[in-house]
């Protein structure tokens, strides 16, 4: 009785082994979010704009809450 119990949980082991494999086999090996294979040309800047920004602000703001 014990052997057979054994053999049924080995069983039941390996079934489970090739459900697992037959799934990951299923799943896409890309996704629309994956880097780029390239990077795409440079882009031509025609007017930068300056923009000044309070360091202590930054600073304490970045430190102690959560942005966004």
């Amino acid at each position: 009785m014990v052997q057979i119990r054994q053999r049924l949980l080995k069983l039941c082991a390996l079934a489970a082994a090739l459900a697992g494999c037959a799934a990951a086999a299923a799943a896409p090996r890309f996704y629309d979010d994956d880097p780029l294979e390239r990077e795409p040309p440079p882009v031509a800047v025609t007017t930068v704009k300056s923009r000044s920004l309070n360091e202590y602000y930054d600073f304490l703001r970045n430190t102690f809450s959560t942005p966004g």
